[in-house]
């Protein structure tokens, strides 16, 4: 009697302790849907471009780099100067330069420095002079490295894209995308979204748009909306077989070992922004899942994390 009184008693524990798992359960909110909205109109208009069903007027990054190895090519053509501020421009042209550094589209012993708009400015230069500068700067640093693109053995083909997709009287969000193709199975892709404080020029991290008290269930909601979207096996049913299905694939995906086990509690947050729809986390490829899901994107509705955020 004393131990079927205990196994009864382990069982509704371990009853209860499944009951408390939070579900997957679908999300309303598709992704795809969200960017294909927000993207360039067709309509150009003299003061720049208009973005998304608002009609938002602003400007847009959008170079391409090609070579079928007898040519190689470089448009640069709508490399627009940004006018919201210099600080943010600033930020869009060091991701620019990295990218085309990390492709090897320019040398990493090209002359571009992080504060190259403000070292023109106090030179005497205007804002809309000195960001046409570092423009040029980027298509001289390119011509350089010209012989050395040439040598590759493969074609290659580069698109990158810089847009806003949200603005308020406080914050503009842009979406970032690199596209590569050198070869090999696929392409490598990498995708970030950044919100801006337009006063300061600051890029807005994690701490800054989520308040102290709401983290843990900004964290909770990110992981489940990631679970129900982007599971690395089937039948996942709860967050937490998708947190011990991920510890899994990345222990086998990681040879040496080395990735810290993922919890609830430290469940990556990945690039978060700020949009009309909601908060938005973008993954990096491999980082939480097979290259084959590319950049992945999840959004959580304000509704689902309402007093989480700083008020932005």
């Amino acid at each position: 009697m004393y131990y079927k009184h205990h196994i009864l008693l382990f069982s509704c524990l371990l009853l209860a302790a499944c009951s408390q798992q939070r579900q997957v359960v679908p999300y309303e909110i598709d992704t795809d849907e969200i960017y294909q909205a927000w993207a360039p109109n067709e309509e150009d208009m003299p003061e720049g471009l208009t973005f998304g069903p608002d009609s938002i007027p602003g400007f847009i990054f959008d170079y391409e780099m090609t070579s079928d190895k007898e040519n190689v090519y470089i448009f640069l053509d709508n490399l627009t100067v940004l006018d919201v501020n210099p600080e943010i421009t600033q930020s869009l042209f060091e991701f620019v330069y990295s990218q085309l550094s990390e492709y090897g589209f320019i040398s990493d012993k090209a002359s571009y420095n992080s504060d190259e708009i403000s070292r023109l400015q106090a030179e005497g230069f205007p804002y809309d002079q000195a960001s046409a500068k570092v423009i040029e700067q980027f298509q001289t640093d390119f011509n350089n490295q010209i012989e050395t693109i040439e040598q590759f053995n493969t074609p290659f083909n580069a698109h990158f894209q810089i847009y806003p997709i949200y603005f308020t009287k406080d914050i503009v969000t842009y979406r970032l995308s690199a596209y590569c193709y050198t070869g090999g199975a696929h392409s490598m892709n990498t995708s970030y979204i950044r919100s801006y404080n337009l006063a300061s020029g600051k890029c807005l991290g994690f701490d800054d748009i989520v308040a102290p008290q709401g983290r843990e269930i900004v964290r909770q909601e990110i992981a489940a909306h990631m679970a129900y979207s982007y599971p690395i096996y089937e039948n996942i049913t709860t967050v937490d077989q998708y947190i011990d299905s991920l510890n899994v694939w990345l222990y086998h995906f990681d040879s040496n070992d080395n990735h810290q086990k993922i919890t609830l509690e430290n469940f990556p947050t990945g690039d978060v922004a700020l949009v009309k729809e909601g908060l938005v986390s973008v993954y990096q490829m491999y980082e939480l899942t097979p290259g084959s899901d590319g950049c992945p994107v999840v959004v959580i509705p304000y509704k689902d994390i309402k007093g989480c955020l700083t008020g932005y």
